[in-house]
């Protein structure tokens, strides 16, 4: 999953082309959020925010090329970013750059110790180079830090399927379900 920063800080946040670009983009309008980002990078090269930005609406219409370069600058310019780290990691992904990607992926982990979404890219990423005892082990993490994350748990009932083991799976992919249910039940009941 393609993470997208919520709301900048710093500088950024006050850049009226990252908040132009931001609704944009919130509004289905790509293009309209690349231009404003691009007006950014006009004034400010060296923005990682908009790097970040441009990279990942890249990313996520499939442009591998545009994004790894954005998402390469991104990480240059501001590493102690974990979503720009992910986000790598995911244009690598789709690059075909595995092993690559396994250490961006790493690294975002290392920079956010416990965020259960870098623990599931990073297990997918184990997944994608077979790596499924790896893989079970940081879904597990990821349980530990977050017990109610959905797609943690979803994809440990598909690891552990893929690893012969249907009583674990069953059993996370009946714990999902029933959580999945509770949370629409809640939501109707508002």
């Amino acid at each position: 999953m393609i993470q997208f920063p919520s709301t900048p800080t710093g500088p950024a946040a006050a850049d009226p082309d990252v908040e132009a670009g931001l609704r944009a983009q919130q509004s289905g309008d790509v293009e309209g959020a690349v231009a404003a980002f691009r007006r950014v990078l006009a004034r400010n090269p060296r923005n990682a925010q908009a790097h970040l930005l441009i990279g990942s609406l890249a990313l996520e219409h499939r442009q591998v090329q545009a994004a790894l370069e954005h998402l390469r600058r991104a990480v240059a310019l501001e590493d102690r970013n974990p979503a720009a780290h992910a986000n790598l990691g995911h244009a690598l992904m789709a690059g075909g750059e595995h092993d690559a990607a396994l250490e961006s992926f790493r690294r975002a982990v290392k920079r956010a110790p416990g965020h259960p979404q870098a623990l599931t890219d990073l297990a997918g990423c184990y997944c994608a180079l077979g790596r499924m005892e790896r893989a079970a082990e940081t879904l597990r993490k990821a349980l530990k830090a977050a017990p109610d994350y959905v797609p943690a748990l979803h994809d440990l009932a598909l690891v552990e399927r893929a690893r012969g083991r249907h009583a674990p799976a069953l059993g996370s992919g009946l714990i999902t379900s029933n959580r999945r249910w509770r949370r629409g039940r809640r939501r109707r009941r508002s």
